[in-house]
């Protein structure tokens, strides 16, 4: 039964690991393109299962400004961060409430419950942008990506395998299945693969020690995060698009987080 269960997980993986290593390797447009799907699939993912709880997203302003950010994001250097994304922070919130009152009054009106998830779930979602410039740092920016997928996949695999080995302590109530026996090997397995990254590149060890740890730190808390987002949206998985992984915010929850840390340790110390 088990090996019944996990074939589509393999399945999906054979089919989907040799694809997203040519994405990463040409990078360009298509890298873009891909992430920017991935956005608002996600978004879609979210808004699907919000939409059900009572509370729909606002699609109207939460699309677009996904589309602005990852065009942005095209063309951002290091420099323009700051310069960007302050603005963002005040422009979604302003957009949001522009929309309410342009359709108070109507069959189309929002709460303020939906302007406050939507503006989550933007931010939320938009972590991936943090793929595209991670992918854009002048220090080998493919290398970087790579480190960052090898070593949250390695995270997530061997603390799949040793949670249900060894695991005798529940973590957390928001996921019962993950264990504090797991989480360690799999912080201990995502060093392990950043240094071996880090060696067979030009990135100091030191570097690659640290970004392992953050991933370490990051990924299992991303996870954790969806695991939120699906506790009170009452919700199993937020899609299906993947057999046996869900949706794509299932398969790419503990990157979010852990894209977002590498690349600000590689914005401030690469």
């Amino acid at each position: 039964m088990a090996g019944k269960t996990l074939s589509p997980r393999v399945a999906t993986a054979l089919v989907g690991i040799p694809i997203v290593a040519l994405i990463v390797h040409f990078g360009g447009p298509a890298f873009r393109i891909v992430v920017m799907a991935l956005a608002l699939i996600s978004f879609m993912e979210l808004a699907t299962a919000a939409r059900t709880k009572g509370t729909p997203l606002i699609g109207e302003v939460g699309y677009p400004m996904l589309l602005a950010m990852s065009t942005a994001a095209r063309k951002l250097t290091a420099a323009d961060i700051a310069h960007v994304a302050f603005p963002i922070v005040w422009i979604i919130p302003l957009a949001l409430l522009i929309w309410a009152v342009l359709t108070y009054g109507s069959r189309r009106r929002v709460s303020l419950a939906s302007i406050a998830l939507t503006q989550l779930a933007v931010f939320y979602v938009g972590l991936f942008i943090f793929l595209i410039l991670l992918r854009a740092h002048p220090t080998d920016g493919s290398t970087l990506v790579w480190l960052t997928l090898l070593g949250v996949w390695a995270g997530d695999i061997i603390a799949y395998y040793a949670g249900r080995a060894l695991g005798r302590r529940k973590l957390t109530p928001l996921s019962p299945g993950k264990t504090v026996e797991g989480i360690v090997a799999g912080f201990a397995a995502t060093i392990t693969v950043c240094l071996l990254v880090a060696h067979f590149s030009h990135i100091d060890w030191r570097h690659g020690l640290a970004m392992g740890v953050l991933i370490g730190i990051a990924a299992p808390i991303g996870d954790l995060a969806e695991s939120f987002w699906k506790r009170e949206l009452e919700v199993k998985d937020l899609g299906t698009l993947l057999p046996g992984h869900g949706g794509v915010l299932d398969r790419c929850d503990s990157l979010l987080f852990a894209v977002f840390v590498v690349y600000c340790y590689a914005l401030w110390q690469l």
